[in-house]
This record gives C-alpha cells, structure tokens and sequence, in this order.
C-alpha cells in the first residue's frame, strides 16, 4: 500500500509536473505570440509613420514646386506687363514724335506758301509797275511830240512874223 501511495505519488507529481509543463508551455506560447503581435504591432506603426513621413515630404515639394512653379508664373505676368507697358511708351513717343514732324511739315509747308504768295505779289508788282511805266513812257513820249509840235509851230509861226 505504501507502494501504491508512492506510485500514487509519483503519478500524481509526475501529472502536476507535465501540466506545469504544458502551462509553462502555453504561458511561453502565449508570451511569444505576444511579443510577436507587439513587434508586428511597432513594425506597422514604423511603417505607417515612414509612409505618413514620405508623404509629407512629397506633399512639400510638391508646394514647393507649386510655388516655384506660381513665382515663375508671377515672374512672367510681370515681364508681360512691363513690355506692354514699354510697347505703350514707344508707342506714345512714336505718336508723339510723329505728330511733331506733322507740325513741322505744316510750318514748313505754311512757310513755304507764305514765301510763295510773296513771290507772286512782288511779281505781281513788277509787272503792274513795268506797265505803268511803260504807260509813263508811252504818254511822256506823246507828251514830247506834243511840245515838239508846239515848238516847232511857235518857232515856224515867229519865223513867219519876221
């Protein structure tokens, strides 16, 4: 009986012994999936945060690139603006400039009229002045023949006297 309370024993603590065992076990089982569901775990987040990492630093070059890209936009509606500006300029001074030579060229034209008309007139003049005196000459000449005949009647008539 001692025996059987032994093996009794002996069973009983070899059981205890095998089911602490297969406790242990399952405990490290349980511990290592555990672990690895927290390593899996930190793992997901590391990647998560290198994607959300990445993606922010897409995101700012991409507005970095956007303002680059609405600088040079900027930058180009400006130089248009200046050139339209210039145009505007050159366009004004060309108007300006053009309305000066018509000015001149209507002074020039006025001056050269004016010259032209006094021209006219003074030949105008001539003439009337060449004709009178022509007129002058031709009654002088008249008048002359008119005091020759006189004269030569007062002298033929005196002669007669005598």
């Amino acid at each position: 009986e001692l025996q059987d309370q032994s093996r009794h024993m002996h069973t009983m603590h070899a059981s205890y012994l095998r089911h602490q065992a297969l406790q242990l076990a399952k405990e490290r089982a349980v511990s290592q999936d555990t672990h690895r569901a927290v390593i899996y775990q930190r793992a997901r987040e590391e990647e998560a945060m290198r994607c959300q990492h990445q993606q922010q630093k897409i995101e700012a070059k991409e507005e970095r690139s956007e303002a680059v890209q609405a600088q040079k936009m900027y930058n180009i509606e400006l130089q248009k603006h200046q050139l339209q500006m210039r145009a505007a300029e050159i366009h004004r001074k060309v108007k300006t400039r053009e309305s000066e030579l018509m000015m001149y060229r209507y002074q020039q034209a006025d001056k050269y009229e004016a010259k032209r008309q006094k021209a006219e007139w003074l030949e105008s003049e001539k003439l009337r002045m060449m004709k009178e005196m022509q007129q002058r000459r031709q009654h002088l000449s008249q008048d002359e023949e008119m005091f020759n005949a006189a004269l030569h009647d007062i002298r033929y008539s005196k002669n007669v006297d005598d």
